[in-house]
């Protein structure tokens, strides 16, 4: 049952340690957890409005050399994302051949 064990000093005797087993369902209420609020991106946003949006007010060269390596950064996380889905994609058919063998 204890998947969380915490050391707990007795009163009486400091040097002898209690184990105190707490579960999920044991913590204190949840009542007063609120979920935060998720604010969607707008749905018709290009990478062009975030950076404006996000942009402070500097001069056009300055902006423009950070605009520069926030495009790379998406072409890398773009070019990322489909190596990872290749590879899934590759995994999930290994795995579907080997099942059709057994």
């Amino acid at each position: 049952k204890p998947f969380n064990e915490i050391a707990v000093s007795k009163p009486d005797n400091e040097s002898e340690l209690e184990l105190e087993a707490t579960t999920d369902t044991e913590r204190s209420s949840t009542k007063d957890i609120h979920p935060l609020a998720v604010q969607e991106p707008p749905q018709d946003s290009d990478i062009h409005q975030l950076i404006e949006e996000c942009s402070i007010r500097v001069p056009e060269q300055q902006k423009q050399k950070m605009e520069d390596p926030m495009f790379e950064l998406v072409k890398i996380c773009k070019k990322n994302s489909f190596f990872v889905f290749m590879t899934i994609s590759t995994i999930s058919l290994k795995v579907l051949l080997i099942l059709n063998f057994f």
